[in-house]
């Protein structure tokens, strides 16, 4: 058994160094500059609400949401 054993790793062994280069392949590739993102669209929301409370106190509440989209 150890003898079929190491026939199937002697071939496995030489079936992965045809398949994969013997020395290692340093990748190197020149990108563009990422260019910066503006947005073009720039919308701003803004809400309040107000109500009286259980004891007669004003509750105020406001809201406020920008949304920048760069499309």
């Amino acid at each position: 058994m150890k003898y079929i054993s190491a026939k199937l790793c002697t071939a496995a062994l030489i079936a992965c160094t045809l398949c994969t280069s013997s020395v290692p392949v340093l990748a190197y590739s020149e990108t563009e500059p990422v260019e910066e993102i503006v947005p073009r669209n720039i919308e701003t929301w803004s809400g309040s609400a107000s109500w009286v409370d259980g004891d007669g106190n004003e509750v105020v509440v406001v809201g406020v949401m920008t949304y920048a989209n760069g499309n």
